[in-house]
């Protein structure tokens, strides 16, 4: 996969820089519909988990060869030393800074695996899975979006700092609104999607969807100092809030799994601050202000947890609790679109009446 994935990174990359997301996402979904069907053509002939093996290898060597497709890009055969070192000083800062925030985030398995029980483990993972694909894809999609529009500002202190605020309130609104339905509707989704076995991830996957919240801001603070050039920043960041970390995870196992989750919050709040102290440094943009973007949305993402949470106590059954909490959740963010004075709801309200527009004619 590494090998396939190191021939497409050029190509990929200036897909980026041209905010050509529509091509990477025709391809993505292409390549995904090809090797779905593949994999269950292996399923049905006894092929097993090799099934699931070539569905991932499959849809990444498709990837591979329809960005080659689609791509005028060709590499030559031409070495520039001055290149190489410009280009390794920045990125092997950030390679070793993406390393250790890998070891961190994979750390709380090994833990909890060794310290604790298996059965906490399993609780953490499937916590973890249900609310990690919507953070990290949040984060991920603001972090390819935002890093070529914020680096062609890189020079423009004033524009850059206006389109960052941007970037951090709609990351906020994506990621409070997702996430704080995601654990609000904690309970009837895991009851009925892997059953009453796993009652006891409820909790734990209420508790992962806070540091969920603010993963995309954690991205966006370091994004800028990448923008900036200042990938070294970037790897002390990381050391330093794994320094702090260490002791906080020794205690943490000590006095139990519970705790490890509090802490794992309460890191996660230290680490917004920590990692926002260089972008008032850079563009200018304090602490407070960024509370004053991000607490309004963090508010409204909270309401509508607390709706969604009051529908759990009806005395009604599973399926239909889902979908009560569903319909409450579309009323209750198309009251704060047509209603909010938040810009962000307003350009939302804009787009949907230019499409209603759109499709009466």
């Amino acid at each position: 996969m590494i090998v396939i994935n190191s021939w497409v990174i050029i190509q990929r990359t200036l897909l980026i820089i041209a905010l050509n997301f529509k091509l990477q996402s025709i391809i993505s979904f292409v390549a995904s519909l090809i090797a779905g069907f593949i994999a269950i053509v292996m399923v049905y002939n006894d092929f097993g988990i090799w099934s699931l093996v070539f569905l991932t290898f499959s849809k990444q060597l498709l990837n591979c060869l329809l960005l080659w497709a689609t791509s005028k890009w060709r590499p030559s055969i031409v070495f520039s030393k001055s290149s190489f070192k410009e280009l390794f000083d920045y990125g092997y800062k950030l390679l070793l800074a993406n390393l250790i925030n890998t070891i961190y985030q994979n750390i709380y398995y090994i833990i909890i695996g060794k310290v604790f029980t298996s059965t906490s483990l399993g609780y953490f993972t499937r916590a973890d899975g249900f609310q990690k694909p919507f953070s990290s894809n949040i984060a991920m999609g603001i972090r390819r979006i935002s890093f070529p529009i914020l680096s062609r500002l890189q020079n423009d202190k004033i524009q850059l700092k206006l389109k960052f605020k941007k970037f951090i309130r709609i990351s906020i609104l994506l990621s409070s609104s997702i996430l704080f339905f995601i654990a609000g509707i904690a309970e009837p989704m895991v009851l009925i999607l892997v059953g009453e076995k796993w009652y006891t991830s409820i909790f734990y996957l209420q508790l992962l969807c806070i540091p969920g919240i603010l993963y995309p801001l954690q991205i966006l603070n370091l994004t800028l100092l990448n923008v900036k050039g200042f990938s070294n920043l970037n790897l002390k960041l990381e050391i330093i809030k794994k320094i702090i970390l260490i002791p906080v995870l020794v205690i943490a196992t000590i006095l139990g799994i519970e705790v490890l989750l509090y802490c794992l919050v309460i890191f996660s709040i230290l680490e917004f601050f920590i990692n926002s102290r260089y972008t008032f440094k850079l563009i200018n943009y304090s602490l407070k202000e960024q509370l004053n973007d991000i607490v309004p949305f963090v508010l409204v993402g909270f309401g509508s947890f607390i709706l969604v949470s009051v529908i759990t106590l009806l005395d009604i059954n599973l399926y239909l609790t889902f979908l009560t909490q569903g319909g409450v959740l579309i009323i209750y963010y198309f009251l704060n679109i047509y209603f909010s004075s938040f810009s962000e709801f307003k350009e939302i309200k804009g787009i949907i009446c230019l499409k209603m527009i759109k499709s009466s004619k």
